[in-house]
């Protein structure tokens, strides 16, 4: 790979390998950059870049608390919530720290944060309140569970069965929880609607202890609201617009709530009620993206831009743009957001002229271990190792002084190197971003907890003491209407360490193994007696109606049946990838060719003349039913655009959908945007995902020949078994291994290169094969050099692009390509040519074929109304000849002979 490239690059020149790393990695892997580092060149502290577009595992609208365990989907009409524990694998903080940290990441999104002071942690609040208590008494029932507090109600819950209403819940549930706003809400005395139901949950949640109930409806403190309740927390000013109703009701809430920043720059003063951070301002951390907000990277708004006065209760609202994706946030458990006020610009100063008079000193003792490294423009360590050996004959006494001063040279290093570690360590600017030393000088900075997360109308989270609880609006099944049949088995499942409100049960009917008829591949529930649209194709549905509009699907497959796919799946993994074979008794096999898919994610409002992946994929799966018989698929590369995947892994789904449904087996090999070319691990990340594919031909990783350049170079042999039945189940033991019918052959061709490695693999395949086996395709992405003939050629189909081809493949690959008997190459990459290129050089014929392009979203030079089209190749066992032709989305075309046997 070039990283190993640019290591090697940079110990060639004297540097040890661990020192050429830590420079490739301060710099972006940057080879002068990395030099210039080497050798000294000082840079100021700033905060870490923003990382973007890292394919999370992480789905949309998701917090990850850092404790082990997951969060089942649990069905209910009401909130699911259970205890969380804090993992044991937390951040690491100072000493100085209060040892109840945790830390919290947000992903994704719009999400909605509330910090509290903790100063003012919550106490028991005694108020005389008779009317509130009798407005619950009253509260109407509508159609929510009963409301009688059982031991497993460990805390209040807010409930609403009017959508538009539950957008209020989560910020009241969090924001009640905190003494000032409780205090100032329960003792506000305007008569008005919206008071006193605010009134009427603030002091439910306050008072739950006491209370004999376990929830409270809060439908009427929205519709309370003049201007309505109807938001939703992915607009932008949602968070904004609720809190300043929230202080409209209750003026004293403005203390409360409203902090005031203030900018010498602009000379103005400004209330803040939330703090929004856009994913362009987005750091990994919360206090990253505050010091870039406040400061800016180089510092020089430090003391300018500052808080005034910090409230109680601050807000942030992380803002992700529709067509914009970020990586995760990390949320320190507490806060001390003063450090953005005049409290801490002094000790902030100090500390960062700490961190460059250490990073000035680690830059001097870099150049000081040059100085050990070289003189004179020779490398000391080669000059002396080779004058020791010189003198070891004719002078000893002198080789061995040499070997003294080798020695005293390296304790010289590992001293310095030693000290190294050191300056490194205090001029990181991780120091200045947990702010240690300044909490250390600023002993009366307020400490901030987290007290809520909201992801969206329907889940948030809620801090209950030392406690985080998760709460999200499902569906449960009424248990006395479940079908008798049907037998309970209590289990865990993935639920949590402490608590769960709800017992989980596993349904089963129960029956002995060697009288089961039927195999569960899938179990849902619907609203709708309409059978899902999901499930495995050749299975079957069977309803059960549970209560009212609800249904639970169970989808099926017959014993027999499954026995058939087990048996298929399991030939195709152990004996055809495995071995490498595929065999056909039919006279004739198609392989189809595609290239240049260029899937990404649709995304976004689309204007103009849009072009949708939908299309390719239609596309392709019309070709597969109407090439009817074929049984092998080659996609020759740029199958996806990396840079438009989030989730590689949905996009490969997404572009294989049509061959996994049809089950045609496949081969993949890398085109140049198959894959994110700056991140090490990504192209081996994509390769390992498609070759766990079922009908994948490409091989794991571990079972590579790693002596060949790429990760997807391989070779499949092709069996023609006549006096088999013509169906797809073959007996495999009749198979004379040695004596294939034919080969297809594919290579990486990534960074637009084949090799020496490359070549030496194809002479190698073809070494051993029976002379009979005449029948040889080859495949890569990127074209020879030789597809770009000179003078006169015959060709078939169109040949547009005539660009110069800029590739490090040398032309006499193609010699080795002909000398091991391929009857034609097939690429891609090359959108708007589809011709075929008689290479007729040193006596020996080769076809030269291009693919052409069938992705909508593949870019066109030349002619945006170039109609998309995929290659065919048939092999014909019986006339023992190659044929070879084109497809539209209307036809056929362009037939063509690319071999038979003379």
């Amino acid at each position: 790979m070039d990283s190993d490239k640019d290591v090697l690059t940079l110990v060639e020149m004297g540097f040890s390998r661990e020192q050429a790393i830590e420079a490739l990695s301060a710099t972006g892997n940057d080879v002068p950059s990395a030099i210039a580092h080497l050798f000294g060149d000082v840079q100021e502290p700033v905060p870490a870049e923003p990382r973007r577009a890292v394919p999370p595992t992480l789905v949309p609208e998701s917090v990850f608390l850092n404790n082990p365990q997951d969060f089942p989907k649990v069905f209910a009409r009401y909130p699911s919530y259970a205890t969380e524990c804090p993992s044991q694998d937390m951040a690491a903080y100072s000493d100085d720290w209060n040892a109840n940290e945790a830390t919290m990441k947000v992903s994704e999104e719009t999400n909605f944060i509330h910090i509290e002071d903790q100063e003012n942690s919550m106490a028991s609040i005694s108020l005389e309140a008779s009317l509130i208590v009798d407005s619950l008494d009253s509260e109407p029932q509508v159609s929510l569970p009963p409301n009688i507090k059982s031991k497993n109600h460990l805390f209040p819950m807010i409930f609403t069965e009017k959508k538009t209403h539950k957008c209020w819940i989560p910020l009241i549930s969090i924001l009640a929880t905190y003494a000032p706003f409780a205090k100032a809400v329960l003792e506000a005395s305007d008569d008005s609607h919206v008071v006193k139901e605010l009134q009427r949950i603030v002091y439910f949640i306050n008072n739950f202890s006491r209370s004999k109930r376990w929830y409270i409806d809060a439908s009427s403190i929205a519709s309370a609201i003049p201007s309505g309740p109807n938001y939703q927390y992915m607009d932008e000013e949602v968070v904004l617009h609720m809190l300043e109703e929230l202080m409209t009701a209750v003026p004293s809430l403005h203390p409360v709530l409203e902090s005031f920043i203030e900018s010498e720059e602009e000379d103005v003063r400004k209330e803040l009620l939330v703090l929004e951070i856009d994913s362009d301002s987005r750091y990994l951390s919360l206090y990253q993206t505050l010091s870039e907000l406040f400061w800016q990277k180089d510092y020089s708004l430090l003391g300018r831009v500052k808080y005034e006065t910090v409230a109680p209760v601050i807000t942030f609202q992380l803002i992700c743009d529709e067509d914009a994706y970020t990586s995760s946030f990390e949320l320190e458990d507490t806060l001390y957001p003063e450090i953005y006020s005049d409290k801490c610009v002094v000790p902030i100063m100090k500390q960062i002229e700490s961190i460059k008079r250490a990073q000035t000193a680690q830059h001097v003792l870099k150049r000081k271990l040059m100085n050990f490294k070289f003189f004179e423009g020779e490398n000391i360590d080669e000059f002396l190792k080779t004058t020791k050996q010189v003198l070891e004959r004719p002078a000893p006494a002198a080789s061995e002084d040499i070997q003294a001063l080798m020695s005293q040279l390296q304790n010289a290093r590992t001293s310095e190197l030693s000290k190294q570690a050191t300056h490194k360590e205090e001029a990181s600017s991780e120091r200045l971003r947990l702010f240690d030393k300044v909490l250390l000088t600023t002993p009366d900075l307020r400490a901030y907890s987290l007290t809520g997360v909201i992801i969206s109308e329907s889940k948030y989270y809620v801090r209950q003491g030392n406690q985080w609880i998760h709460m999200e609006e499902c569906d449960v099944i009424d248990l006395d209407e479940w079908p008798g049949w049907w037998e309970a088995m209590p289990t865990k499942l993935n639920l949590f360490l402490y608590f769960s409100l709800f017992n989980y049960y596993m349904y089963v009917k129960k029956i002995k193994c060697n009288e089961a008829k039927l195999f569960v591949t899938e179990i849902t529930f619907t609203y709708s007696d309409e059978p899902p649209k999901t499930g495995l194709e050749g299975t079957k549905w069977r309803k059960q109606h549970l209560f009212k509009n609800a249904y639970m699907w169970i989808n099926y497959i017959d014993i027999n049946e499954e026995i058939a796919i087990l048996n298929a799946e399991q030939d195709f993994d152990l004996v055809l990838k495995k071995n490498s074979i595929f065999a056909t008794s039919y006279p004739t096999l198609k392989i189809l060719q595609v290239s240049d898919m260029h899937i990404g994610q649709d995304s976004g409002t689309c204007y103009e003349k849009c072009k949708y992946n939908q299309v390719t994929l239609d596309l392709l799966k019309d070709a597969i039913e109407k090439e009817e018989g074929a049984k092998l698929m080659i996609i020759t590369g740029d199958m996806i655009d990396y840079t438009r995947a989030l989730h590689f892994e949905s996009v490969i789904l997404k572009a294989l959908a049509p061959v996994l449904r049809a089950r045609v087996p496949f081969v993949f090999v890398f085109g140049n945007s198959d894959y994110d070319p700056n991140r090490m691990h990504s192209k081996l990340n994509v390769a390992n995902f498609i070759t766990s594919l079922p009908g994948c031909y490409n091989q794991k990783f571990e079972d590579l020949e790693h002596r060949v350049r790429g990760l997807t170079n391989g070779n499949i042999k092709i069996y023609y078994t006549p006096d088999a039945p013509e169906t797809d189940i073959l007996d495999y033991n009749i198979l004379d291994l040695a004596k294939p019918n034919a080969i297809v052959t594919y290579l990486d061709s990534s960074d637009h290169f084949i090799d020496e490695s490359q070549a030496n693999f194809l002479h190698r395949i073809n070494h051993n094969l029976n002379d009979a086996v005449e029948q040889k395709l080859l495949f890569f992405h990127h074209p020879l050099p030789n597809f770009r003939p000179r003078g006169s050629v015959r060709l078939i189909g169109t040949y547009n692009e005539k660009h110069e081809l800029i590739t490090p493949t040398d032309e006499k690959i193609l010699q080795d390509i002909k000398a091991t008997g391929y009857k034609s190459v097939g690429v891609g990459h090359e959108h708007e040519n589809d011709a075929c290129i008689w290479d007729e050089n040193d006596g020996t014929k080769i076809l030269l074929c291009y693919s052409g392009v069938i992705g909508e979203s593949a870019n066109m030079r030349l002619n945006s109304e170039y109609k998309r089209r995929m290659r065919v190749f048939e092999l014909d066992f019986t006339q023992n000849r190659i044929l070879s032709w084109k497809r539209d989305p209307e036809q056929r075309f362009d037939p063509q002979e690319i071999w038979s046997a003379e």
